[in-house]
């Protein structure tokens, strides 16, 4: 029975391990200042927000809602943490772990969610791009933003 517990847990890593393969060839397509990504179909600022690091939770949703960038000039918002954890790639040999490619110029600074922190007032869910790890933080806490559009 010990070995069957081994294989379930030896499966789940495995699974887990795909889930954050790095990007196949195709899978982001470069438009116009923007990243459109063919497997979760949504469309990303290329680039970050200007002034990298000082934006509260807050102050990112606004930037986000006001931005244009190429042909789309509204619908523009903060992504959630599922959302922006999809442009991970924890087996970047070097920081940022994110696909350069798509993404230039990614600081490996922590990046705003729009995803609170259950039961605590507050507090959100920001991405660091170093390292890949999503942690807590109050929502007056600076970080970069990375806009995503449906």
């Amino acid at each position: 029975m010990k070995w069957m517990a081994a294989m379930a847990v030896a499966a789940a890593v495995t699974m887990a391990s795909e889930v954050w393969a790095a990007a196949p060839a195709g899978r982001f397509v470069l438009d116009s200042g923007n990243v459109k990504d063919t497997v979760t179909k949504l469309v990303w600022q290329q680039g970050v927000a200007p002034n990298n690091s000082s934006y509260t939770q807050l102050s990112a949703a606004t930037y986000c809602t006001s931005l244009t960038s190429g042909p789309l000039t509204s619908g523009w918002r903060l992504p959630t943490k599922q959302e922006l954890e999809t442009i991970i790639d924890f087996r970047a040999a070097t920081a940022p772990a994110t696909d350069t490619t798509a993404f230039p110029g990614t600081p490996s600074l922590l990046f705003w969610t729009s995803t609170a922190l259950a039961g605590t007032a507050g507090s959100g869910w920001m991405v660091h791009f170093a390292s890949g790890v999503s942690a807590s933080f109050l929502t007056m806490t600076t970080g970069c933003v990375r806009c995503v559009h449906d």
